[in-house]
């Protein structure tokens, strides 16, 4: 059980450390979008970005925290944007916060 436990502890360690990957070149990428308000352009690199393998669900949000973009993995190729209610804050299982300015 101990070897199962440091196993799985350092699969969750690895899916993060791409996660965090993912996102810090995500936050990079589509910085000039949201600064132009390219919210079509956003939309666009967020349901590629799905794609991944260890990606379920992928959020981009302003300073303020509030939702600008959310795509989840349905299943294999059925992505889907999810519409959520203007205003609505984020809520980050794993996030990486870069500002631009």
């Amino acid at each position: 059980a101990i070897a199962y436990r440091q196993q799985t502890n350092a699969a969750q360690a690895s899916a993060e450390r791409r996660a965090l990957a993912i996102a810090g070149t995500l936050a990079s990428a589509v910085a000039d979008d949201i600064v132009a308000k390219q919210f079509d352009a956003l939309d666009n690199l967020l349901a590629a970005s799905v794609e991944f393998d260890d990606a379920l669900r992928i959020q981009i949000s302003d300073t303020e925290g509030l939702l600008l973009s959310h795509f989840v993995k349905r299943a294999a190729g059925q992505n889907e944007r999810v519409y959520d209610k203007p205003g609505t804050p984020i809520r980050p299982s794993l996030s990486v916060v870069r500002s631009f300015g």
